[in-house]
């Protein structure tokens, strides 16, 4: 399974949404997530890749599933 697949999946673990998009938001009417649910699928990330993710790469500017999905993709390579 492809990176952006995995991370979609354990994504998807915390969204309260059916599906996910990439141009879906992250919070508010888009996945819903909460700052609980947005932390422990960070934390559960960061177990299954084994890295750190530097949390202030995922600033306010990050609103999209697409752009939060490049971004650790970029703590990947």
């Amino acid at each position: 399974m492809a990176n952006r697949e995995k991370i979609l999946q354990l994504l998807s673990q915390y969204a309260e949404v059916p599906s996910i998009k990439m141009d879906d938001m992250l919070f508010g009417s888009g996945l819903n997530l909460s700052s609980i649910s947005f932390t422990e699928f960070v934390v559960d990330f960061e177990d299954l890749f084994d890295i750190d993710v530097n949390m202030e790469r995922l600033g306010a500017d990050v609103k999209s599933v697409g752009q939060f999905v490049e971004v650790l993709e970029d703590h990947l390579s």
